[in-house]
Protein backbone atom coordinates (compact mmCIF):
# COMPACT_ATOMS: atom_id res chain seq x y z
CA UNK A 1 0.00 0.00 0.00
CA UNK A 2 1.48 3.63 -0.99
CA UNK A 3 1.85 6.22 1.46
CA UNK A 4 -0.54 9.36 0.99
CA UNK A 5 1.35 12.72 0.57
CA UNK A 6 -0.06 15.69 1.95
CA UNK A 7 -0.08 18.65 -1.17
CA UNK A 8 -2.03 21.09 0.28
CA UNK A 9 -3.51 22.11 3.83
CA UNK A 10 -6.34 24.13 4.57
CA UNK A 11 -8.75 25.52 7.15
CA UNK A 12 -11.82 26.82 7.21
CA UNK A 13 -13.56 28.86 10.61
CA UNK A 14 -17.45 29.01 11.84
CA UNK A 15 -19.76 28.65 14.37
CA UNK A 16 -21.57 25.74 15.61
CA UNK A 17 -24.59 26.50 17.54
CA UNK A 18 -25.39 24.83 20.74
CA UNK A 19 -28.82 24.08 20.98
CA UNK A 20 -29.18 23.80 24.66
CA UNK A 21 -28.25 27.39 25.28
CA UNK A 22 -28.47 28.87 22.16
CA UNK A 23 -25.02 30.41 22.27
CA UNK A 24 -22.38 30.14 19.06
CA UNK A 25 -19.17 27.88 19.75
CA UNK A 26 -16.65 28.44 17.14
CA UNK A 27 -15.52 25.61 15.38
CA UNK A 28 -12.38 24.98 12.90
CA UNK A 29 -12.54 22.33 10.18
CA UNK A 30 -8.95 21.88 9.19
CA UNK A 31 -8.89 20.08 5.73
CA UNK A 32 -5.66 18.08 3.95
CA UNK A 33 -5.94 17.39 0.56
CA UNK A 34 -3.45 14.10 -0.41
CA UNK A 35 -2.66 12.29 -3.18
CA UNK A 36 -1.00 8.56 -3.51
CA UNK A 37 -0.06 6.55 -6.35
CA UNK A 38 -2.04 4.27 -8.54
CA UNK A 39 -0.80 1.41 -10.65
CA UNK A 40 -2.88 0.39 -13.16
CA UNK A 41 -2.14 -2.39 -15.63
CA UNK A 42 -2.87 -1.64 -19.84
CA UNK A 43 -1.70 -2.68 -22.90
CA UNK A 44 1.77 -1.17 -23.00
CA UNK A 45 2.24 -2.44 -19.62
CA UNK A 46 2.04 -0.81 -15.80
CA UNK A 47 0.79 2.76 -15.47
CA UNK A 48 1.72 4.53 -12.48
CA UNK A 49 -1.23 7.22 -12.12
CA UNK A 50 -1.96 9.48 -8.66
CA UNK A 51 -4.98 9.71 -6.56
CA UNK A 52 -5.93 12.93 -4.61
CA UNK A 53 -8.25 12.61 -1.47
CA UNK A 54 -9.18 15.15 1.09
CA UNK A 55 -9.46 14.37 4.94
CA UNK A 56 -11.79 16.85 6.79
CA UNK A 57 -11.62 17.15 10.52
CA UNK A 58 -13.49 19.49 12.49
CA UNK A 59 -11.81 20.77 15.71
CA UNK A 60 -11.65 22.91 18.43
CA UNK A 61 -9.30 25.17 20.47
CA UNK A 62 -8.17 22.80 22.65
CA UNK A 63 -7.17 20.20 19.90
CA UNK A 64 -5.96 22.52 17.97
CA UNK A 65 -3.59 23.88 20.18
CA UNK A 66 -2.30 20.35 21.00
CA UNK A 67 -1.94 19.44 17.62
CA UNK A 68 0.15 22.53 17.01
CA UNK A 69 2.51 21.83 19.91
CA UNK A 70 3.34 17.61 18.49
CA UNK A 71 4.05 19.46 15.13
CA UNK A 72 6.32 22.07 17.06
CA UNK A 73 8.00 18.68 18.60
CA UNK A 74 7.63 16.99 15.41
CA UNK A 75 9.73 19.70 13.70
CA UNK A 76 12.44 19.83 16.45
CA UNK A 77 12.89 16.09 16.22
CA UNK A 78 13.23 16.64 12.78
CA UNK A 79 15.48 19.37 12.65
CA UNK A 80 17.63 16.50 15.06
CA UNK A 81 17.29 14.27 12.60
CA UNK A 82 19.02 16.50 9.72
CA UNK A 83 21.81 17.02 11.86
CA UNK A 84 22.69 13.48 12.21
CA UNK A 85 22.22 12.67 9.02
CA UNK A 86 25.18 15.29 7.74
CA UNK A 87 27.52 13.71 10.56
CA UNK A 88 26.16 10.14 9.04
CA UNK A 89 26.26 10.80 5.25
CA UNK A 90 29.78 11.74 5.64
CA UNK A 91 30.79 8.62 7.33
CA UNK A 92 28.85 6.58 4.54
CA UNK A 93 30.84 8.55 1.72
CA UNK A 94 34.10 7.90 3.86
CA UNK A 95 33.77 3.95 3.65
CA UNK A 96 33.00 3.71 0.16
CA UNK A 97 35.38 2.79 -1.40
CA UNK A 98 37.14 5.06 -4.51
CA UNK A 99 35.77 4.98 -7.98
CA UNK A 100 38.15 3.71 -10.49
CA UNK A 101 38.43 5.16 -13.55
Amino acid sequence: MAKSKVIYVRSNCSFQLNYGNSNLTPQAELVLVATKPVYKFAKSGLVKTHECDDIRVDIDRNTLNELIAELQNLSNVLNQFDQMSTGLNKVIDASKPPKQE
